[in-house]
């Protein structure tokens, strides 16, 4: 990430570099790793772990959810900025940032369950983060479905149930594709950072809020709640993760095309996006040793 700040600054990397790239990880290197993560043997053991891990991915939504919407009843905010709030605090960077940090800590195996809990996040992605930019509750079920990341996961689902294995024909040039996502990824967050003025990371105090609840509160609640619940490493671990990823790259798209606070949007994105380098990889320490007991 820190050479990407560097070649932002020196606009190697441009704005238009970085979307392309944008599009190449989400085209090509991110679902091709989700394949790759998924080729692996059938075992009820695994299907029940991808179940759980789907249901509490489901779960920690929708509290997310009610968390932000229980806020926006209370607050004095006004669309676009309480919209663009709500939006940013729901939804982390899982794409760019939580699938590779998953598959870094955790292996492979990690990677496919941090696949299967981010099932359905494009789901509540295109339904609630449409909703809450336009307050409108028509939902473009086919922009979903043709998303390449729900494609990806939609077939390694079928490969993983079918016991299929991908021949070598295969394998190697989407292995070869997926080994792309994590420095692309770091890359072009890192760039955008080194874009922004160092003074616009500081107000409004609004996004060190959103930080907060995305990279510390939500995270420590799911791992308190999680480790009460369970001892599987794989049930604890990803979900403390993926809910502990910065905002979302989406925040940007959306807010501009849905009538949200662009620059808002933006400045979160940025805050903790930048910030991510030294939270997440505390987080991940405290539940490593506090809870995991160094299994990390």
């Amino acid at each position: 990430m820190v050479v990407g700040v560097v070649l932002g600054k020196k606009n190697v990397i441009s704005e238009q570099t970085a979307a392309g790239m944008d599009g190449l990880i989400m085209k090509l290197a991110l679902p091709a790793l989700i394949v790759v993560s998924m080729d692996r043997e059938y075992s009820p053991e695994r299907l029940e772990i991808s179940l759980l891990l789907i249901l509490t991915s489901i779960l920690a939504h929708f509290a997310a959810i009610a968390l932000v919407e229980l806020w926006g009843k209370k607050t004095s905010k006004k669309a676009p900025q309480l919209g663009t709030l709500q939006f940013v605090t729901v939804f982390g960077n899982v794409a760019y940032i939580g699938l590779p940090v998953a598959n870094a800590v955790m292996g492979s195996d990690g990677l496919f369950y941090a696949a299967m809990f981010c099932l359905p996040f494009n789901f509540f992605l295109f339904g609630y983060g449409l909703f809450v930019m336009k307050r409108d509750s028509k939902v473009n079920l086919k922009v979903v479905l043709k998303n390449p990341g729900m494609i990806a996961s939609f077939l390694g689902i079928f490969i993983f149930v079918a016991n299929l294995d991908l021949p070598g024909i295969l394998q190697q040039p989407l292995s070869l594709a997926g080994g792309l996502a994590i420095p692309l990824s770091l890359l072009t967050v890192g760039s955008r950072i080194g874009r922004m003025h160092l003074s616009e990371l500081f107000r409004p105090m609004d996004i060190w809020i959103v930080t907060a609840l995305r990279m510390l509160v939500f995270p420590l609640t799911l791992l308190l709640i999680l480790s009460r619940l369970t001892d599987n490493h794989y049930l604890i671990a990803i979900p403390v993760i993926i809910f502990g990823t910065p905002v979302a790259m989406a925040a940007g798209p959306f807010t501009s095309n849905f009538g949200g606070d662009p620059l808002l949007a933006s400045k979160a994105v940025a805050l903790s996006n930048a910030l991510a380098a030294l939270i997440m990889p505390l987080v991940i320490w405290i539940m490593a040793t506090f809870v995991l007991g160094g299994i990390l």
